[in-house]
């Protein structure tokens, strides 16, 4: 395991011990390598999302080269998108 210092602000540094003063983590290093592995699973989500939007843009750049349009207006297409995620209103 490799060693490595780091500097942290005053805020962070009150969190980490914070996190070791409750016991919910045996030491700094623990609380840091969790932060790290969060950090890790939000960089690979955002990879995720980024790939399928990239392939949802070229399946609508291909349907508009084939002028294969929706009849739908935006604010109706706006509307089904939130209705599918169950925002309410915006």
């Amino acid at each position: 395991m490799t060693t490595m210092n780091i500097s942290l602000s005053d805020e962070l540094d009150e969190f980490v011990r914070g996190k070791t003063a409750s016991g919910q983590y045996a030491s700094s290093s623990e609380v840091i390598r969790a932060g790290l592995r969060l950090l890790e699973r939000e960089d690979a989500l955002y990879r995720e999302k980024m790939e399928i939007l990239k392939r949802e843009v070229g399946i609508g750049l291909k349907q508009a080269r084939a002028r294969q349009f929706s009849k739908r207006s935006v604010s109706e297409i706006a509307d089904a998108v939130r209705a599918r995620h169950g925002v309410v209103g915006e």
